[in-house]
């Protein structure tokens, strides 16, 4: 082989070379990174198709609910990173349609109220960018009629409401629980009859029983309370309830 034919291959084999360097310095070939999140009541979403620290949840079933891994890691495999063109989110796997999102750059994020029946729902959003890569992410929440949490918020309360306070040198009678909140709060009298019964769908830490109960005549009286993840409490307390204060309502 004559010597400018081998610089004629030489110099193909090189082309050859910059050239698929070239397509992969300018090819995307990692998914979009997916984040949700709850902050103050809203869903919030952060999705990045830039070199970012990307956090990503492995959903594990148990026997009540389930447990969410966070797993965090660096997008640093390819040197070019392609923009979001198309995402899509959805409640109990139907598509919902109602998210406002704002792009910035490569990135989109939103953060959205969410109008959901109080319970349990799953949130699965996907995003595909321009390059056709698609990438995704699930989180379990919890619904209230005032706003939405993290399910694990609800799903790691262990502890009863506590009732505080005893009435007496001017002390407050305070019902508390500080984490996935009071769902039921029910007095009876000493004879069983219903004095007050509430149903509560919205986020409440904490009540006075101060405002429901005043002075009166003196009697005995049991109070039964559960929050949201089915925690409950019942106690004896003495107080003084004025006759006709009691109710039974809800909200």
């Amino acid at each position: 082989m004559k010597p400018r034919q081998y610089l004629g291959i030489a110099a193909l084999i090189a082309t050859a070379g910059i050239g698929y360097q070239i397509k992969n310095f300018i090819t995307d070939s990692t998914e979009p990174c997916v984040e949700i999140k709850t902050s103050n009541g809203k869903l919030e979403l952060n999705i990045s198709d830039s070199n970012s620290t990307c956090t990503t949840r492995t959903r594990t079933p148990l026997e009540k609910g389930t447990i969410d891994t966070l797993v965090t890691y660096t997008r640093i495999n390819t040197n070019y990173y392609s923009n979001i063109e198309k995402v899509e989110v959805f409640v109990d796997g139907e598509h919902f349609t109602n998210i406002p999102l704002e792009k910035q750059g490569p990135n989109v994020n939103s953060s959205a109220p969410l109008n959901l029946l109080y319970g349990k729902h799953e949130i699965k959003v996907q995003a595909y960018d321009t390059a056709e890569n698609k990438g995704e992410a699930t989180l379990a929440i919890f619904a209230y009629s005032d706003g939405i949490t993290d399910l694990r918020e609800i799903d790691e309360d262990k502890d009863p409401p506590q009732l505080n306070g005893n009435g007496f040198l001017g002390r407050k009678r305070i019902i508390r629980d500080n984490q996935s909140g009071i769902r039921t709060l029910e007095i009876k009298d000493q004879n069983g009859e219903n004095l007050l019964s509430k149903v509560y769908q919205q986020y409440i830490k904490e009540i006075d029983l101060g405002s429901l109960l005043a002075k009166g005549k003196n009697e005995q009286l049991t109070i039964h309370l559960s929050d949201h993840n089915g925690n409950t409490l019942e106690q004896d307390i003495d107080s003084y309830i004025s006759t006709g204060k009691g109710h039974m309502g809800g909200e």
